[in-house]
């Protein structure tokens, strides 16, 4: 993981707050918003956004369209593909708790990215085919297999090896290709049916932790797909949402400490978030820092973990 965070003396006391016993239960869907560059935290059952973080830089001229995004399971780093301007155009590298972007190259991969549960970061290069991408570097190695039509989402299935992508384009229905990641090749493509709104574009795809495939789209939706069908089922509004250009699990919010464990160590390590006034101490995306974002935090805690 990237956050680590030491235990020290706390600026706020714990004594009004019983530490619950955590179970293990909940996903935390990380995300990228085009509209606003910036990372967030959505409710997989409503869609609404339950944190913000500041932009992925300072500087609005910089890393002004994030269309993608992916998440390494055994540490947690996220990574995100840009579009523009040319200095940021590539993968990039961001901090969850600063929310900040660091450009590594890669300035001719095309659209979205995933990794496999060994850690083996997908794409499309600018010719569609499907690439193996080094997170260190950016450079891609070219699989083969079919020309890929324009994915606005990529992710991989743990239940049966295979990644899936989604296409799209205003005023139609998207598609969804099952696509092996040893060739290349789409082995199968399926309508995605009905369609959750007629003009929108998709913006992502993911598998969850219960083996769920979830999309997002530009008109801010969040919805189920049937990877063996291509069904639609259980639209949920985003509504006041961000443009979901990607979805990923991310680390589990309540592990603060990144122990793999929920504590009262947790509890500490929030504290001194809190004290030094992070992004991530700001648990309820108010703005402020303040007693309620302790609240949300035990909230968070007693959800539990994946």
């Amino acid at each position: 993981m990237i956050r680590k965070i030491p235990v020290s003396a706390c600026a706020l006391s714990l004594a009004c707050i019983a530490v619950p016993t955590a179970p293990a239960a909940a996903d935390e869907i990380w995300g990228i918003d085009a509209s606003t560059d910036s990372l967030y935290v959505m409710d997989t059952d409503t869609g609404a956004v339950l944190r913000t973080l500041p932009r992925v830089h300072p500087d609005t001229t910089r890393f002004q369209t994030p269309i993608s995004m992916a998440i390494r399971p055994s540490d947690g780093a996220i990574f995100i593909k840009n579009n523009s301007p040319a200095i940021d155009d590539g993968l990039a590298i961001v901090d969850p708790v600063t929310g900040l972007a660091t450009h590594i190259g890669g300035d001719l991969i095309d659209g979205s990215i995933a990794f496999d549960d060994a850690g083996t970061l997908y794409g499309v290069n600018n010719f569609s085919q499907l690439v193996t991408i080094d997170p260190a570097t950016g450079d891609m190695t070219v699989l083969g297999g079919s020309v890929l039509p324009r994915l606005f989402g990529l992710d991989y299935n743990s239940a049966d090896g295979f990644l899936y992508g989604i296409t799209g384009s205003i005023g139609s229905a998207p598609e969804l290709l099952r696509i092996d990641p040893a060739t290349g090749r789409t082995l199968e493509t399926l309508a995605v049916s009905p369609a959750p709104t007629t003009s929108a574009v998709p913006g992502s795809l993911l598998f969850d932790s219960s083996g769920a495939l979830l999309a997002s789209d530009l008109a801010r939706n969040l919805y189920e797909i049937d990877p063996t069908t291509g069904a639609v089922s259980n639209v949920r509004s985003a509504e006041a949402g961000p443009q979901g250009m990607g979805l990923m699990i991310g680390a589990c919010y309540a592990d603060c400490d990144e122990s793999g464990e929920l504590d009262f160590f947790d509890f500490l390590c929030f504290q001194n978030e809190f004290a030094a006034q992070t992004p991530y101490a700001d648990c309820d995306g108010s703005g402020q820092h303040d007693f309620f974002d302790f609240l949300c935090f035990q909230n968070e805690f007693a959800a539990g973990c994946p």
